[in-house]
């Protein structure tokens, strides 16, 4: 099985979430509908690897209106020849700007097993900003400050496991 969790997004009533195997071919299937930030996708293959996304959605009377989708992730299953990072590391957890000043975040991560290697159909590391009006990133992890304020900066490995690096603007 494999156990999925997501952060609120402001303004969703659910979520929904979708999978497909790691094959190339983009054939997705939903797993759950749920108001809850996690859901668990079950009676899966050891020897294969996974991708799934969450979609945010809205009532607006009985109809359904989606807001919002994440990036996907991707899981490799434990008899799967890859890994997955196990844990996401930053030089600086936490840091302070002063408006249109720029920081490089450095990233590094740990694998689950050693002796594999990672699976990986994105660049290693993806950039989020929780508030552009406050700090920008790219996806290269350069942060540029924008305007006085505090943000969280999210560096997503591939399976998801992240780490949050703390900006602030002064």
């Amino acid at each position: 099985k494999i156990s999925l969790s997501w952060l609120k997004y402001k303004g969703a009533a659910g979520y929904e979430i979708y999978w497909s195997y790691c094959n190339g071919k983009k054939v997705y299937k939903k797993v759950t509908s749920t108001k809850k930030l996690k859901a668990t996708h079950k009676k899966l293959s050891y020897k294969k690897s996974y991708k799934y996304f969450v979609i945010a959605y809205k009532m607006i009377g009985d109809k359904k209106v989606y807001i919002a989708k994440s990036p996907q992730i991707h899981v490799a299953m434990k008899k799967d020849k890859r890994t997955n990072a196990k844990k996401v590391t930053v030089k600086k957890s936490k840091v302070t700007l002063k408006p249109g000043k720029t920081s490089k975040i450095k990233a590094s991560m740990t694998r689950e097993d050693k002796k594999k290697k990672l699976l990986q159909h994105a660049v290693k590391f993806r950039y989020y900003t929780d508030d552009y009006r406050v700090a920008k990133v790219d996806k290269k992890g350069k942060i540029k400050a924008v305007a006085p304020g505090k943000c969280n900066i999210y560096v997503i490995a591939n399976n998801g496991v992240y780490k949050k690096v703390k900006v602030i603007v002064k």
